[in-house]
């Protein structure tokens, strides 16, 4: 820093006058500066008089204002592509949308199979580690496992003999021990408490579950009382299919026990293929032997009248 000597004292060299200059003009159009801003945040009134006036103009400064807009995503997920809704799953928008979500009830054969082709498409797509676990629609049609389900009252359930009989008898029918179901929820109505024993169940896969569709195709539903086949209706639209026993009877392992027998009670079996569309589970379960019936019709819905004549009798209902 240059100095100065002046009388044999060193002494700092002055600033120059045009720096000082420009710092107390900055200093000074400080407030006015802070003023307007502060004025701009204020409702202002519009021309016109007190008496007349009747509403309030906001202005706000320009630089409190975002001209693109709050970002809703991360750098990531915007390179990703443009999300479907806040916080979901990016969607590229290139590629155009393909319908991967599991079929409804209100499917058609023609929606089941054009389902299927959009999927085969986009499957074959991914790569590596992106390809999704589960049946592809080039696999060969296959049964891939079975349930067996015993569901049970809140008071059944909550008797230890009628709990041991359940699981002696899912046991001797699919040789496998099987699982305790509790209750996930709390469920006034009913009495179910989170917790609380629900039934049994038991899952079969390979050689298990090859003896056991064997043994229902050639044992247990001829020995099922007045059955007519199975409706097609009961095979899903994804290729599943739902049966219902409604006693023990139909199981021949079960004779020796009907001496010991506490409660009577039904078993649902619940047969998962890899089949993604009902013509070809059907085709898959006929060629195995399942024997079908004819189609179960569905109920007309009732109307409003004809509700209060089934459950009150004629009694409370509006006379023509």
């Amino acid at each position: 820093m240059a100095a100065l000597v002046q009388g044999g004292v060193l002494r700092p060299r002055a600033m120059p006058q045009r720096r000082s200059i420009f710092r107390v003009a900055a200093l000074a159009a400080a407030p006015f500066a802070a003023y307007s801003m502060w004025s701009g945040l204020r409702p202002q009134a519009s021309s016109r008089s007190v008496d007349d006036m009747q509403e309030l103009v906001f202005v706000s400064p320009p630089v409190l204002q975002c001209e693109s807009g709050p970002r809703s995503s991360s750098r990531v997920t915007m390179a990703a592509g443009k999300p479907a809704k806040p916080g979901g799953r990016p969607v590229d928008v290139n590629s155009p949308p393909v319908d991967v979500a599991p079929a409804s009830s209100a499917e058609n054969i023609a929606m089941q199979f054009d389902r299927v082709a959009k999927r085969a498409v986009w499957l074959k797509q991914q790569k590596g580690k992106f390809v999704p676990w589960g049946a592809k629609p080039w696999d060969p049609h296959k049964f891939r496992k079975v349930q067996i389900v015993v569901n049970l009252e809140p008071k059944q359930a909550a008797n230890s003999k009628i709990m041991a009989q359940v699981v002696a008898e899912i046991r001797a029918i699919t040789g496998k021990h099987p699982k305790i179901k509790l209750s996930k929820v709390n469920d006034a109505i009913k009495g179910w408490r989170k917790g609380m024993t629900k039934g049994a169940m038991v899952w079969l896969q390979g050689q298990l579950m090859e003896d056991f569709l064997t043994r229902l195709n050639m044992v247990y539903l001829p020995r099922v009382r007045d059955f007519e086949g199975i409706a097609p209706n009961d095979v899903t639209s994804l290729g599943d299919l739902t049966l219902k026993i409604d006693n023990q009877e139909p199981f021949k392992e079960l004779d020796e026990m009907v001496d010991n027998r506490e409660l009577i009670h039904s078993f649902k079996i619940n047969i998962i293929t890899n089949c993604l569309t009902q013509p070809d589970a059907l085709n898959l379960l006929k060629g195995y032997g399942f024997p079908f019936g004819d189609p179960r019709i569905k109920a007309r819905k009732l109307t409003k009248e004809e509700a209060l004549q089934a459950k009150y009798g004629g009694k409370g209902t509006k006379k023509k």
